[in-house]
């Protein structure tokens, strides 16, 4: 059976980069992507404003100038990663130094193998590489191959609220540069999102879209005074960028070749509810979609598809946004030892980041007794499963369901059994109701009548079993049951820990069969197994 974390990967890739202000796009042409996410914003107080221009002012040309800067004013176009080799989108940078250093955003180039470079009014693209990246300031430095390139004056002007500014950039993969206007709203703002955690960061009303990310944010006179990084999709009108006096310093140690609160994960936070419903986890983290080779993520062992729960003890992504991540990373000086805990295919993992590599692999299955799986120690019952289930057949060869890999599902462990006759069964198993449930799990049975099965052989099943001495029984907890192949009944037995179910069914277009499913669940996981038993249980044509 396809390990359902791995198969999710691709699909979790496209959903994670639609959240980005790039577009994205599979193979030729790129095409739109989705708008961002919405972004937590919080403001701090930001200078009065003066008297706003109703409309910019007419642009200034010539050297030094917005039409310099448009020239220098780069689209980024990238394709591949470590395991989508299709994958092709495109963001915009700005060449600020004519030995041709590109500013631009680190998630328009994360997870890239080849990054090429459209330059005004070169033919041909221009190969490009990376000097150094910041994912949490959403900050990157290219290298482009060539000289003589025309360049943009990087900050050094006074921005305040009301200042008329301009976008610049390839929005939406068009290939044909656009500029749009408007005025800073705001200044001095703290933007987490779902990829970067920065403080300084510029509100403004100039649309920026899908693409226009890494382009500059220019004054009227061409001076760069903030990296386009983000729209809010939820309140039309609301962009942002990066202030370029945030960006100087970092860009200077970038352009160096030193990559800053770096570990080579290209992950995306996803909360505990997302993480369930992809069946990844049940706790809140970071997917990885690929892993930078060489990088302490990786030679600690961390691999795509991994799910990276916490960081030196601090759980990660709760929140939706990298901010907690960067909060570690920025603690941190790069050569530190840091302590990683992974999820990767239903296993707990624990390693050191610039330490030693992942060790474990033990499922911890939380049920309060013995499940048949490995516990990996003592953990409290706090950490959840996640489980790989597989296709399993029991001793008869009649049933087949889904159960997790890691249950003992051979018939002595009563996880999963199979009978030709219901009667002999049950006789063995004793209805005297003395005994007591005390293993979490559940048993299934299918039983070879001669006779016809009915509603009422249901019922007469159903009220001959026994009841576990620890639990108790109430007639008005029957209720009926169809899942559109099945029909039946079962009953639901409050015990002193946990519920006893008993799910009696048979196929009516095939009525030979009388279908037992029994089960004891005391934990999550317990109703989760059980859930799956239910939508995958068929019997097999007998021979």
């Amino acid at each position: 059976m396809k390990n359902p974390v791995r198969s999710l990967t691709l699909a979790l890739l496209v959903l994670l980069l639609s959240a980005l202000a790039c577009n994205v796009g599979g193979g030729g042409e790129p095409t739109p992507a989705a708008e961002p996410t919405a972004v937590p914003v919080s403001d701090t107080p930001a200078p009065s404003p003066t008297e706003p221009a109703t409309a910019p002012p007419e642009p200034a040309a010539g050297p030094g100038g917005l039409e310099n800067t448009q020239a220098a004013t780069v689209q980024v176009i990238v394709q591949g990663s470590q395991f989508l080799e299709e994958f092709i989108g495109s963001g915009s940078g700005v060449i600020y130094d004519p030995s041709g250093l590109v500013l631009t955003n680190n998630h328009v180039v994360e997870g890239a193998a080849i990054i090429q470079v459209q330059v005004e009014g070169r033919d041909g693209l221009v190969a490009a590489r990376v000097l150094g990246k910041s994912p949490c300031d959403d900050l990157a430095v290219l290298q482009l191959n060539g000289s003589d390139f025309p360049y943009a004056l990087l900050g050094g002007v006074e921005t305040r609220v009301g200042t008329p500014v301009y976008a610049i950039g390839y929005p939406l993969g068009d290939p044909v540069q656009s500029l749009t206007s408007g005025i800073i709203s705001k200044v001095n703002l703290q933007i987490a999102t779902d990829w970067a955690d920065f403080s300084r960061a510029i509100q403004t009303d100039t649309a920026i879209n899908p693409g226009n990310s890494g382009g500059p944010l220019v004054n009227a006179d061409g001076v760069v005074v903030g990296v386009n990084s983000a729209s809010l999709s939820s309140a039309q009108g609301t962009n942002f960028a990066i202030a370029i006096d945030y960006a100087l310093p970092v860009m200077e140690q970038l352009e160096q070749g030193e990559n800053l609160f770096w570990i080579g994960l290209n992950a995306a936070p996803l909360p505990a509810e997302v993480a369930a419903e992809y069946g990844i986890a049940v706790e809140p983290g970071l997917f990885v979609y690929a892993v930078d080779s060489g990088s302490p993520a990786d030679l600690t062992g961390i691999q795509e598809g991994d799910f990276v729960t916490s960081i030196e003890g601090v759980s990660v992504g709760a929140d939706g946004t990298l901010k907690t991540f960067c909060d570690v990373l920025r603690s941190h000086s790069p050569d530190d030892t840091l302590d990683v805990s992974v999820v990767r295919e239903g296993a707990r993992y624990a390693g050191q980041i610039n330490g030693r590599p992942l060790e474990g692999g033990a499922v911890v299955i939380d049920t309060g007794g013995d499940t048949g799986g490995d516990t990996g120690g003592d953990t409290g019952g706090q950490v959840p499963t996640v489980f790989n289930y597989v296709d399993v057949q029991d001793n008869s060869g009649r049933i087949m369901v889904q159960l997790p890999d890691v249950w003992d599902t051979t018939p002595d462990d009563l996880k999963l059994w199979g009978s030709a006759d219901l009667d002999s069964w049950l006789n063995s198993f004793g209805g005297t109701g003395e005994g007591e449930a005390t293993v979490p799990g559940f048993f299934i049975l299918a039983s070879d009548e001669d006779q016809t099965v009915t509603d009422d052989r249901v019922i007469e099943a159903l009220d001959s079993l026994p009841v576990p001495g620890n639990c108790e029984y109430d007639a008005n907890n029957r209720s009926n049951y169809d899942d559109g192949i099945y029909v039946g009944a079962y009953d639901r037995m409050v015990c002193d820990v946990g519920e006893y179910i008993t799910l009696i069914a048979y196929d009516p277009e095939s009525p030979s069969f009388i279908i037992w499913i029994e089960g004891y669940l005391v934990s999550d996981e317990d109703y989760e197994v059980f859930d799956k038993a239910l939508n995958t249980f068929i019997v097999l044509p007998g021979n």
